[in-house]
């Protein structure tokens, strides 16, 4: 190919990138918690060139959110890979200018804390003759998380739903007399019986209904399910125990027992589920 055809294609070429519409992020599939929802994000451009013209080093993300939900201000520009790109935000924080630095594949990450953060990348190259167009391949978000993703929200929707009976439990629970003696031992047994123990069934059968298919989130709910299946054990031998007109100690130790078993379960839910909100806070999605 000759030096005059060769530049006559490089010169084609960049028409074409300087004609090219702006790509709405919205056609991409979000999550379930994506800024996309929430925002429409537009990107002009994402292949970029440090040795041609001063647009073709430039990029500019345009953001449109609803305000009610999204605050520009809250929208954060948190990290740069390698290098290759650098962003700023104008005043408003609506249009974000990204300028190429080096060659290679960057990225910039929008972060806002009640969402999944949002990864825009660009590749990065010399001139318009080293484009290929291969390159610019990335990977999609895995199903496994889309599934984390999706379950995340409705998941503490149900756990919260649960706590009220939980705490309805706990509340009685811990305001009661804990020293048994024959003179109060029916009446601890009827606040047992006829509150604490409708609450945890309550609550055990709340926890029941919560099936998520994701592993981290099934694991903090299988926990919960110990928690309060133990738990409710308990409270039923505690009843039995103080069923007679002597305590029964042999239940009454089973009891105690049981709802130990069940503390700690709660402490492996409480557990897995920082688990899951680091791992919420570490979330990509990629464009």
């Amino acid at each position: 190919m000759n030096r005059k055809m060769k530049k006559g294609i490089c010169m084609m070429l960049m028409a074409v990138i300087m004609m090219t519409a702006a790509v709405p992020l919205a056609g991409a599939k979000p999550s379930a918690l994506s800024l996309l929802k929430v925002c429409k994000v537009t990107v002009d451009k994402q292949v970029l060139f440090l040795r041609e013209d001063d647009s073709s080093r430039q990029a500019t993300i345009t953001l449109a959110c609803d305000q009610s939900k999204v605050k520009y201000s809250d929208i954060a520009i948190v990290s740069f890979d390698g290098n290759q790109v650098t962003a700023k935000a104008d005043s408003d924080g609506r249009v974000i200018t990204v300028t190429a630095q080096n060659g290679g594949a960057g990225y910039i990450l929008l972060s806002h804390q009640n969402y999944v953060k949002l990864k825009i990348r660009f590749r990065v190259f010399g001139t318009f003759d080293q484009e290929r167009p291969e390159q610019r391949v990335k990977p999609e978000m895995s199903n496994k998380d889309k599934v984390f993703i999706a379950e995340y929200r409705p998941f503490f929707n149900q756990l919260k739903d649960a706590d009220q009976y939980k705490k309805k439990s706990f509340d009685t629970f811990n305001n009661m007399d804990l020293v048994v003696s024959r003179d109060n031992m029916k009446q601890v047994s009827a606040v047992i019986k006829n509150t604490i123990l409708p609450a945890q069934t309550q609550y055990l059968y709340k926890i029941k209904q919560v099936k998520p298919k994701s592993p981290e989130l099934l694991l903090a709910r299988n926990y919960y399910l110990q928690s309060a299946q133990n738990r409710y054990d308990g409270l039923k031998l505690m009843v039995q125990a103080f069923a007679g007109k002597e305590l029964n100690m042999k239940l009454s130790n089973q009891a105690s027992e049981k709802v130990l078993l069940g503390n700690q379960y709660e402490n492996k839910a409480v557990e897995a589920i920082y688990k899951v909100g680091a791992k919420f806070a570490l979330m990509i999605e990629e464009y």
